[in-house]
């Protein structure tokens, strides 16, 4: 199955809008059935860990970071996002407002993480996020989740759609980040990382999770 962007809804409305606050619900429950937070808590609990400053693109409504640093203490985060932090974001923590292709530097964080966000960029942008992250001063660990693009979880998502009724929004978006997904190999390669400086690991899960563990060597 080709990789093909189309819009999304949930990008284009406003957060306060019912549909969306239904999308982002909808979206919670999903990152639980896929094991997505539970992989990042396992990769945040890993030696080494402690005392790092993480940086989440595309951090959203901050719940990822929050259960994180739960998880391991010591690490601190900054979150980017083109929405301005969430009420509950803490106060000593960082927020990047704005385009994270606009962001000045990637280095000082010690990783960099997102969760069902890098699907949204084309081939080209996801080349120029990559020639940035592989900075000599950039991180030394990226964390990536994203959509596996196979057609059995469209017919997951179909089955997903009859017996628990999910909002429109996720109806519409769902089907397209499926189309816009990864398979195993693609985001390193797209993000020119080198097996020969950096430990890569992937997995791609039977509900529908492309999982990127990329460690500087």
């Amino acid at each position: 199955m080709e990789r093909i962007l189309q819009p999304e809804l949930l990008d284009r409305l406003p957060a306060a809008n019912p549909a969306a606050r239904r999308s982002r619900s909808d979206l919670r429950f999903l990152n639980r059935l896929m094991g997505n937070w539970r992989w990042f808590e396992r990769e945040a609990a890993r030696p080494g860990r402690r005392g790092a400053h993480w940086l989440e693109l595309g951090a959203g409504d901050g719940r990822l970071s929050r259960r994180l640093a739960r998880t391991t203490a010591g690490v601190r985060f900054t979150g980017a996002d083109l929405q301005p932090p969430p009420p509950d974001w803490p106060r000593c923590w960082g927020w990047l407002r704005g385009n994270i292709f606009e962001l000045s530097s990637f280095s000082g964080y010690d990783a960099v993480l997102a969760n069902l966000v890098l699907h949204h960029f084309e081939d080209d942008a996801l080349r120029r996020l990559g020639a940035r992250l592989r900075d000599q001063d950039g991180p030394r660990l990226l964390l990536f989740c994203e959509p596996a693009r196979r057609r059995r979880h469209l017919y997951q998502l179909a089955a997903y759609n009859l017996l628990l009724r999910p909002g429109r929004v996720t109806r519409h978006d769902a089907p397209r980040s499926v189309r816009a997904g990864f398979r195993r190999g693609e985001l390193p390669a797209l993000l020119g990382l080198d097996p020969a400086h950096w430990d890569i690991r992937e997995e791609e899960t039977f509900l529908g999770a492309c999982r990127l563990r990329a460690a500087r060597r």
